[in-house]
């Protein structure tokens, strides 16, 4: 087991090295208010600028090879997966406290999410979001 973790890690270090994380993601929760929802956020210390990988979401219904659809009938949700390059064991519960996602991205551009989902993976290197598009 200890070889299979050292693996990992070599591995990691290998995706750190190659630029995929050049994202980056500042979770952020909802501003104390009392009862009523105020409608801010507040970023949570030590979850800023964390780099991550930002990536459309895959969908087991996406378009395959094989498949005939006319672009009319394929319709984009705005859903996307981001991978953090860390493990952040206590993230099961960021989406149930009504946290956000701001991801900015390398050329700058910055876009907010609401988290719909967040887990750490298995082997307790990286933690997987998954998030949808704020829209107002």
């Amino acid at each position: 087991m200890d070889d299979l973790l050292a693996d990992v890690d070599e591995i990691m270090e290998l995706a750190r090295e190659s630029g995929l994380f050049t994202s980056l993601c500042t979770l952020s929760e909802p501003a104390a208010g009392g009862r009523v929802p105020s409608g801010t956020y507040t970023d949570v210390f030590g979850l800023v600028d964390l780099p991550c990988m930002d990536a459309p979401e895959s969908m087991s219904t996406g378009i395959s090879a094989n498949e005939i659809t006319s672009l009319s009938a394929i319709s984009a949700t705005g859903n996307r997966h981001v991978l953090l390059d860390r493990y952040y064991p206590g993230c099961k519960d960021w989406a149930r406290k009504g946290w956000r996602a701001t991801i900015k991205s390398p050329d700058l551009s910055i876009t907010v999410y609401d988290l719909l989902g967040s887990e750490p993976d298995s082997q307790c290197t990286q933690t997987r979001l998954r998030m949808t598009k704020v829209t107002v």
